[in-house]
């Protein structure tokens, strides 16, 4: 049997976030890394089976991701942080991993979680309740071991990047 051609979901994820850790800032609008071309050269030399639709796909995702008004809101903090790692044990369990973004101000914090799911019908208010609730703890449990008091966890699906669960 032969392979099939295209990126796996979890590769599409993947690659959005890379080009967006390599944004020089959370909104950034500059720079030509979101067009197609740029995006099929990326993916060409990180992926071996690459799909003829998949630079289109990764590049709205990424281009959704900076038009979006919570990468606006961003935009406007200083010290916002990308791919930042966190762990902490709970129970004798060791928690780890990474927020995709990461603002503390004082005692308050915000962690931002992009979703490159296709919705498939569904909204993200849906998909956050049945598929992330665990991760969403995680995340607030993170952010308040860290020292804040206040934490909001957002999940942006970059299909609906303007319907923002928190």
């Amino acid at each position: 049997a032969g392979e099939v051609e295209g990126l796996a979901a979890t590769e599409i994820g993947d690659a959005v976030h890379a080009l967006l850790e390599a944004d020089p800032e959370p909104a950034a609008v500059s720079g030509d890394m979101a067009g197609a071309e740029e995006v099929s050269a990326f993916l060409a030399g990180r992926y071996a089976l690459v799909g003829p639709e998949d630079a289109d796909r990764v590049a709205a995702l990424v281009a959704a991701w900076r038009a979006s008004p919570l990468a606006a809101r961003l935009g406007g903090l200083s010290g916002v942080r990308k791919e930042l790692p966190f762990a902490f044990e709970h129970d004798d369990v060791l928690l780890h991993g990474r927020f995709d973004l990461f603002w503390r101000e004082g005692r308050e914090a915000l962690v931002v979680d992009y979703k490159t799911n296709r919705l498939e019908g569904a909204t993200p208010g849906e998909i956050v309740a049945r598929e992330y609730g665990l991760q969403r703890l995680v995340y607030a449990l993170a952010a308040l071991r860290g020292g804040v008091q206040s934490v909001e966890v957002a999940f942006v699906f970059l299909e609906r990047p303007d319907d923002v669960v928190t």
